[in-house]
């Protein structure tokens, strides 16, 4: 993340110098960011990944650095503290980008809304960790009322649907 124009000059030649190609940039979007597990076609409890109480060095998303070295200083609120309303919407919404994207079994979907309802599909993760007290998917399922062996025979029992094999 830059502030400025000069900043962000400097930061995309130092793109180009060190992996010899183009950048992208993109505006940094403002906004609470949640994550969106989907286990065959449910959808588990939406998490808020909460920043404020990491120190004011770091930014503000959910970064490599930051879930890795700052996971603990991190508030994971799941279920997310939302309307039913927009509950529903970023329900939808990431159901829409599952189907969409034709992913299988299981995924997690990154997103942002702004502080007029907006919503931003950041990235999805078309196979997330599934390492038991760590991994967000894990979490929204312990949310959910699932153990983590529950989780693991759900993920294979959709695959299982999905190949036409029977249970």
């Amino acid at each position: 993340v830059v502030e400025s124009v000069d900043d962000m000059q400097k930061a995309v030649s130092r793109i180009h110098e060190r992996f010899e190609q183009a950048a992208l940039v993109e505006r940094f979007i403002e906004g609470r960011e949640f994550t969106v597990g989907i286990v065959g076609n449910e959808v588990l409890p939406i998490m808020e990944i909460d920043f404020s109480s990491l120190p004011d060095h770091l930014e503000t998303f959910y970064s490599y650095r930051v879930k890795q070295f700052h996971g603990d200083e991190t508030n994971y609120i799941c279920p997310a503290k939302i309307s039913r309303r927009e509950e529903k919407v970023v329900s939808e919404f990431s159901m829409r980008v599952f189907q969409v994207l034709d992913l299988k079994d299981y995924c997690r979907i990154d997103l942002k809304i702004d502080d007029e309802g907006n919503i931003y599909f950041l990235e999805v993760n078309s196979l997330p960790l599934l390492v038991p007290d760590y991994s967000d998917i894990v979490k929204m399922a312990e949310t959910r009322g699932w153990s983590y062996e529950d989780l693991i025979k759900r993920i294979v029992a959709s695959a299982i649907r999905r190949y036409g094999l029977g249970e």
